[in-house]
């Protein structure tokens, strides 16, 4: 008995799923449109326009966070090589 009601709710799901694959299916060309078309404004304007402005900071923040990203990857590879693997920061420094 509980098999026959849930058949039709998993009738309704791949009903459902089918239909969002069409529409994404459908909203994907237009949303690359919309995308291109963005771009193409972007690059018209003139580089002190906010959006550009805006823009720029957010790559340069990106940049600046890759570097301090690298610099704790480095300085945590020193950190390991210094205290053995097992022992804790107490014991190394009691040493």
């Amino acid at each position: 008995m509980k098999n026959l009601l849930l058949w039709p709710m998993d009738r309704m799901m791949d009903q459902c799923m089918r239909m969002m694959e069409r529409m994404m299916d459908r909203c994907m060309p237009m949303m690359e449109r919309m995308m291109n078309h963005c771009m193409r404004m972007m690059e018209r304007m003139p580089e002190d326009a906010p959006p550009k402005v805006m823009t720029s900071g957010i790559r340069h923040l990106q940049e600046q966070n890759e570097e301090l990203l690298a610099l704790l990857r480095e300085q945590n590879e020193l950190l390991r090589e210094r205290a053995p693997v097992g022992k804790s920061s107490s014991d190394a420094q009691t040493k």
